[in-house]
């Protein structure tokens, strides 16, 4: 069996083998053809149609470039202060790919570390914890300007837990040095620190910001980032500095007598300005109330209403002082000259349904008086004269109803309407009222006086230099028009000396040592049923010293506590006195040596600001009388008698009074019982029984 089985397979191999079917092998070459095309053409979706996708997934993982905002360019004042800088900081983010990766079993021990942060979300973090890691992004910002002191917390903190996904930037932040002070009008920048929102840092924002840095990075196997080439130069890139015309010194002073008026007289909102007459340049801005840059909350609207600069944005009917510029187009026209006598009608107009009660003036009186004694029927007179056009032209020129062009944001055109008026427009708008002014308008207009009648376009950046100290642009002034001439100019200052005087409206204006000239402004506020009867603005304006003038100061106080005092010669030419006397001592103006104004010799009683319907005629007077005491008095109580009884009582203590109104004493300020130096002065309110 077994020689027959051998025997018959070697007659199988000695047989020809069976050929192959062709079939199977036309479906091997296609199988095999089949996946070759397949993996051209996944090749050609992976290389063209995909490739930007794949590309930028391997930049994640290996390439990238981080954008780095350079440092801000600096803001400095006239003097060379810092007002804003930069200070180093750390922006913090997270790798939410590398975290799920690498530690999920500490994330309940992860997010405490990080709600504190501003920009973390708690909806985010739930959905990156319950998606797939092909789903959450990459790096996530959770903080921008850090203290290197917590960011080093946050480190310690993950790394105790061995986390690295918390990723540390070096930056900058933005800083305020001075707080508070000139806040609105240095402004701020947004939430993430790059670009300004308000005031200068919104204004120069294309100087300031500086070049954003492209730095290339490489990221290791554990996506570790390292460094190509060499560190970029973070100077280059820096921004240009501002310097600005504003007194960091002055700012202070100003700031500081507004906050004290505010405080005592329990005002809503004031605001200060402080200029050179001859170059427009802003020497300070203040307003109430303040706000710190340097405390804003990132997450507020960009629209933040605190941030405006009320000496721009903010429109008033500027009362009597726009007595000024009544008086200055009448003597321009030659239509009234200084010392004419002007009919006041008996002291009473009737004017369509409103009366014009002008207790200054019952009979004639003489148009330099006009401002002395802030009369609204003589303003009225002096105004009426004029054609409307002329009328509306003149404050045109001085500036009313058009931008200043002082370069900030907000600058407001404020309101003068365009003719024709109706009559008793007209009349209104000859003492004050009809129209709105920014404090800023006023001042500057204020200044045209002082500047013999040339209006200046004011000025607040001085220089822009590059961070390497090139000088890019420097401040040139800009005159924008003769409004008045030079002799019109000067009657307008000797009348408004006036006012500064014993005799004058604004007595609290005086400023020792130095002769100033000025103009006091009481108006009433607007309210929904119209004016209102408790609610006032206190203004004064004025220019000081009388010789090659120095500073143009303007005041305005908003909302003051009429049971203290309401009128701008009471409130707001205090802080006019106040100022002037600081400041000037800083810009080495030397004072005078005879710095008594002369006082015309019309006799002048003193009497109560008119108050009526439609206007007020600010008015508040020193008596005379030396003081008569060396010592260190104490203030008694003068309300509840006559005002004769209350002046000989204050004068033998050594103190100076004004008096505002007639009649019976009915408030004092400083309050009975303050103890005072000789010489201070006791403001007595009077109401007639």
């Amino acid at each position: 069996m077994t020689a027959v089985a051998t025997e018959e397979r070697a007659l199988r191999v000695d047989e020809e083998p069976p050929r192959p079917n062709p079939r199977r092998v036309q479906v091997a070459v296609a199988v095999l053809m089949a996946t070759f095309l397949a993996f051209i053409a996944q090749a050609v979706r992976l290389q063209i149609f995909l490739a930007d996708e794949h590309l930028a997934r391997a930049a994640w993982r290996v390439d990238s470039v981080a954008e780095i905002p350079p440092p801000r360019g600096e803001i400095r004042d006239a003097n060379g202060e810092l007002l804003a800088g930069n200070a180093p900081a750390v922006d913090i983010a997270i790798d939410v790919k590398l975290l799920l990766n690498e530690n999920r079993d500490v994330l309940d021990q992860v997010r405490p570390h990080l709600e504190s942060l501003p920009y973390f979300s708690r909806e985010e973090w739930e959905q990156w914890v319950a998606a797939d890691v092909a789903d959450v992004p990459g790096d996530r910002l959770l903080a921008r300007g850090v203290s290197p002191t917590e960011a080093s917390r946050l480190a310690h903190a993950m790394s105790e837990l061995g986390v690295r996904a918390i990723i540390r930037r070096d930056s900058y932040r933005r800083v305020y040095p001075n707080g508070a002070l000139a806040s609105r009008t240095i402004g701020r920048v947004d939430g993430p620190g790059v670009h300004g929102v308000a005031g200068v840092e919104r204004a120069l924002d294309a100087n300031l910001v500086g070049d954003s840095l492209r730095i290339p990075l490489q990221r290791d196997a554990t996506r570790k980032a390292y460094l190509l080439g060499a560190s970029p130069d973070l100077t280059a890139a820096t921004g240009d500095r501002v310097d600005l015309t504003i007194d960091r010194r002055i700012q202070a002073v100003a700031e500081e007598e507004l906050a004290a008026t505010v405080a005592h007289f329990e005002a809503v909102a004031a605001v200060a300005i402080v200029s050179r007459p001859a170059t427009g340049e802003l020497l300070a801005v203040a307003s109430w109330p303040p706000f710190d840059p340097n405390a804003f909350d990132e997450t507020a609207a960009s629209a933040d209403a605190g941030w405006a600069n009320p000496a721009l944005t903010s429109t008033y009917e500027p009362g009597s002082t726009g007595k000024i510029f009544t008086f200055a187009a009448a003597l321009e026209e030659g239509l009234v000259t200084y010392d004419e006598l002007l009919d006041c009608q008996g002291g009473v107009v009737q004017l369509g349904r409103a009366r014009i009660i002008d207790r200054h003036c019952h009979g004639q009186i003489h148009a330099w008086e006009v401002i002395r004694d802030s009369s609204n029927i003589g303003a009225m007179a002096m105004g009426t004269r004029l054609t409307q056009q002329a009328q509306r032209g003149y404050l045109a020129a001085f500036g009313f109803g058009s931008r200043t062009g002082v370069g900030l944001p907000g600058d407001s055109t404020g309101v003068l309407a365009p003719t024709p008026w109706p009559y008793s427009q007209q009349a209104t708008v000859s003492y004050g009222y009809g129209f709105a002014v920014t404090p800023l308008q006023l001042n500057m207009a204020t200044a045209a006086i002082a500047n013999g009648g040339v209006l200046m376009q004011p000025q607040i950046v001085r220089a822009v230099r590059r961070a390497n100290g090139e000088l890019v642009s420097e401040l040139e002034p800009n005159p924008v028009r003769r409004v008045v001439s030079a002799r019109t100019a000067s009657l307008v200052t000797q009348a408004m000396a006036t006012v500064v005087s014993r005799d004058g409206t604004a007595a609290l204006a005086t400023v020792p040592g130095y002769t100033a000239a000025g103009k006091t402004g009481t108006a009433r506020m607007l309210s929904s049923g119209g004016y209102s009867d408790t609610e006032y603005l206190a203004v004064f304006t004025g220019f000081v010293p009388l010789d090659r003038p120095e500073l143009v100061i303007t005041v305005f106080v908003g909302r003051p506590n009429s049971q203290i005092g309401y009128y701008g010669g009471v409130v707001s030419a205090p802080v006019f006195s106040g100022i002037a006397r600081r400041a000037l001592p800083l810009l080495g103006r030397a004072p005078e040596t005879d710095a008594t104004p002369s006082s015309d010799p019309i006799e002048h009683a003193a009497s109560a600001e008119a108050v009526d319907g439609l206007a007020l005629s600010a008015d508040d007077r020193l008596s005379t009388g030396a003081p008569t005491d060396t010592g260190a008095p104490t203030v008694p109580d003068l309300t509840g008698g006559w005002v004769a009884d209350a002046v000989r009582r204050a004068e033998a203590l050594g103190l100076d009074v004004a008096v505002v109104g007639t009649g019976r004493v009915v408030a004092q300020w400083p309050a009975a019982g303050s103890d005072v130096v000789p010489g201070t002065r006791v403001v007595l309110t009077l109401e007639a029984p």
